[in-house]
């Protein structure tokens, strides 16, 4: 017998119309898209309002430490983008709502298709928002979909890498650099396996979706998780934060790598944003292009795998951290990458825990690098202070710290890329040399405390152009220059346990020269009430006067003022003679120490008592006996 092969007989494909149940499987998950990317739309514009909000509520001392650059452009930038994705959700929303209500009826019709038609419907409302909004840009990339793909992703890896390479030499926080550095090998690992599937319509929602998730994650969703937690608990829990050098030193950092360092840095964050809202459109737009599913496929396509910005070597050191221990005195460091030597960001030298008496030792750069930020010194003689040869070598340099030392003398100069400098408790008996001439350019906060020098030379004035934030404390100070409101730009003034019985008339007009000041304290000081700036009280100006002569308030001062404690009398002849009927006067417990000064992270002698509770904890750490 001869077996005949069976006859193929050739025509047109037949294909089995999608049923009911299939048409609302795909509607469900076009519902899930769409509000993932509405999702999206919002956090990114919420990411964006801080940042401008953060930016408009910085003064200047602040805008200056951390070195942000072009802070107009940048507030006028995130704001305009802000607006972007929160006009791009109302469009969506409202096009949908009303769309929904002029066809409420055929919602309601006993069709068949029904929920077909509420699919279509709903792909309808997403073309809409696609034509209606980047009709041209749509066609545009469209015709050039492929060369469009490709400056795409090149911008994208070129911004990210620059954002990476940022967070490893700038973060002192191990795992959000590493963290951040694993999201880019995640999605350079997994997205080509996206290309196996042989679905048209999901492989590109898919491909859509993921380009979405990591250009939102790394521009908004990564930096806004990893600063939030700090952020609130600085504004909900302990505004005292900002004195602590270890937080101050992270989040100083922190602030520094989200702001814009130079042009190159702007582009690629503006960059950054305009991927992600790009990203989103996509997405958006392949839902509407492809308001159906289709059971045609695809040829199975070999996925192209993206290079990783870094050689993998390298990129193993650093995600396992394989490089010399900082020393135990580094109490923040940070990780470039291709670098494997210790760079330590935050160095606490304490000569007495360490049992010696000359820090300069424990500056080698050998052991801590050449990327110091914040520099502690506490405890140490050095009566002629620190040598210059020994801080030279910190290029970044931000900030220097010399708390309880027997300095007598600084020859200087200091680094010129130092913003803060604060000396507590020296044996200083006038301004130092150092702070005389050759100031750092951008030198804007300068703390002095502890130390004697009854006058403030009227040429030193002019040197200290700059500064925005001037703490004179218990410096037997007895007279405040009266060219010091004209020449400088202040923000923040602390006068505080000095000998001054009255103040400059600028001080007690406000002049229009004081008008960015916010803060005055000058508690302590034998003031009467004919010298106090009230009118700096009345413009809504903190203004503190614990332990001076005050014994009457004007009575134009709002009383919010007081209960607020944005006026504050605390042990004046105007508290003790209404003290039971004053809820807003508060006992001081000790002389010298103020509400403001306990637990406040600076360690201050005159509330390192019992009765203070030893300066709530300031001074654990100076091992004061």
């Amino acid at each position: 017998m001869r077996v005949v092969p069976a006859v193929t007989v050739s025509g047109p494909p037949t294909t089995s119309k999608p049923s009911l149940r299939h048409h609302h499987h795909h509607h469900h998950h076009h519902r899930i898209y769409v509000d993932m990317t509405l999702l999206m739309h919002f956090i990114a514009f919420v990411y964006l309002a801080i940042n401008v909000v953060a930016i408009s509520a910085a003064n200047g001392p602040d805008l200056a430490a951390v070195r942000a650059n072009y802070p107009t452009l940048t507030k006028l930038t995130y704001a305009s983008l802000a607006l972007l994705h929160l006009g791009t959700i109302a469009f969506i929303l409202c096009g949908s709502r009303c769309r929904w209500q002029r066809t409420r009826n055929d919602h309601r019709s006993s069709h068949p298709n029904a929920t077909g038609n509420n699919h279509r419907l709903h792909s309808r409302n997403l073309a809409s928002y696609s034509s209606a909004s980047f009709a041209r840009v749509a066609k545009h990339m469209q015709d050039y979909a492929d060369e469009f793909y490709v400056v795409f992703n090149v911008v994208e890896i070129a911004c990210q890498s620059h954002q990476a390479f940022a967070i490893f030499s700038t973060l002192p926080d191990a795992r959000m650099a590493i963290s951040y550095m694993a999201i880019v090998i995640c999605y350079c690992f997994a997205s080509p396996f996206v290309l196996y599937i042989r679905n048209a319509q999901t492989k590109t929602t898919l491909i859509n979706l993921s380009d979405s998730i990591f250009s939102f994650t790394l521009s908004c969703g990564h930096p806004m998780v990893g600063f939030a937690r700090s952020t609130l608990q600085y504004l909900l829990v302990n505004p005292n934060l900002a004195h602590d050098h270890t937080w101050a030193t992270k989040n100083a950092l922190m602030i520094r790598l989200l702001s814009v360092a130079n042009p190159f840095d702007y582009v690629c964050k503006l960059a950054m944003h305009i991927g992600t809202y790009i990203a989103f459109h996509r997405l958006m737009q392949s839902l509407a292009t492809h308001p159906q599913p289709t059971i045609q496929t695809c040829p199975t396509v070999e996925p192209n795998y993206k290079e990783t910005p870094s050689s993998p070597q390298p990129m193993a050191h650093a995600l396992l951290g394989l490089r010399p221990h900082c020393p135990p005195r580094s109490i923040h460091d940070i990780r470039p990458l291709l670098d494997y030597t210790c760079q330590c960001a935050y160095l606490e030298v304490n000569c007495a825990t360490l049992h010696t008496s000359d820090p300069v030792s424990f500056l080698n750069v050998t052991e801590v690098g050449t990327h110091l930020f914040t520099l502690q010194i506490s405890r140490c003689s050095i009566p002629q202070g620190l040598p210059s040869s020994a801080l030279a070598p910190f290029t970044g340099l931000n900030k220097i710290c010399i708390l309880f030392s027997a300095m007598e003398a600084w020859d200087g100069p200091l680094p010129p890329s130092v913003t803060n400098i604060m000396v507590r408790f020296s044996n200083l008996q006038s301004i130092p040399h150092a702070l005389q001439v050759n100031l750092p350019p951008k030198l804007v906060v300068l703390v002095l405390e502890g130390c004697i020098f009854d006058t403030i030379p009227p040429s030193i004035v002019s040197t200290w152009a700059s500064i925005q934030k001037l703490h004179l404390m218990n410096v037997s100070l007895s007279a405040i220059p009266p060219t010091l409101a004209s020449t400088l730009q202040l923000f923040d003034v602390d006068f505080r346990l000095n000998n001054l019985s009255g103040l400059p008339r600028d001080w007690i007009s406000d002049a229009a020269s004081l008008g960015n000041l916010k803060q005055v304290v000058l508690s302590g000081n034998p003031l009467r009430d004919s010298v106090v700036p009230w009118l700096l009280a009345l413009r809504g100006v903190a203004l503190d006067l614990t332990s001076t002569l005050v014994t009457t308030l004007p009575p134009t001062l709002p009383i919010k003022a007081m209960s607020k404690r944005m006026v504050v009398v605390d042990d004046t002849p105007s508290c003790m003679a209404n003290q039971t009927s004053r809820p807003d006067c508060k006992v001081v417990c000790a002389p010298g120490c103020f509400h403001f000064m306990r637990g406040d992270f600076f360690c201050d002698l005159a509330c390192f008592t019992r009765a203070c509770d030893y300066d709530g904890g300031d001074c654990d750490t100076m091992e004061l006996t």
